[in-house]
């Protein structure tokens, strides 16, 4: 590869890496917001900013592993595919396919998948706000409803997951 083009790839990975930063930072705040705005179906305006948050998520968790991808390991690698899988299927309008909530069973995935690549990052000393902030925002989901918290727990673990995914933005922004 001669220095050109190899100056033009590194150009390419720190563009694609800043880019999934933003798309991560965009994305937890717009949750964070979203997470005070009741929620009503078929309004215009509200699928627009779920769809850019989605994205962002989608966007933001590829950079995110990509940029610590050796470190994280298999383990890693399963939770990043869990948690890109979680997020995929509830891109777009909420339905009900053959009987089942997809955007129930798409938050159980991303769960999951969140709980999975966090103790990663934290067995690897990454992003550890991030990760103890993605963890609490799993178990005061879980947790709230059984706990009769309903939809304070909702909106908590929404800010949450915001705010790591926010924070996981930033640090991706500031590294490349």
């Amino acid at each position: 590869m001669t220095d050109t083009a190899l100056r033009e790839t590194e150009g390419m990975t720190v563009i694609l890496y800043r880019g999934a930063g933003g798309a991560a930072l965009l994305a937890g705040v717009l949750r964070i917001a979203s997470a005070f705005i009741p929620y009503a179906p078929d309004q215009a305006a509200l699928e627009t900013v779920f769809g850019l948050v989605d994205l962002g998520l989608l966007f933001g968790t590829i950079g995110i592993y990509l940029a610590d991808r050796d470190a994280l390991g298999l383990a890693g690698l399963a939770g990043f595919v869990v948690l890109l899988s979680g997020i995929a299927s509830i891109v777009g309008p909420d339905s009900v396919f053959l009987g089942v909530n997809t955007y129930a069973v798409g938050v159980n995935v991303i769960a999951a998948g969140a709980v999975i690549l966090a103790v990663q990052w934290l067995r690897t000393g990454r992003l550890t706000t991030s990760a103890l902030t993605l963890i609490s925002s799993v178990a005061i989901g879980g947790i709230g409803p059984v706990a009769g918290l309903g939809g304070a727990s909702f909106v908590a673990a929404g800010v949450l997951f915001g705010i790591a995914y926010a924070a996981a933005g930033l640090h991706l922004l500031r590294r490349f």
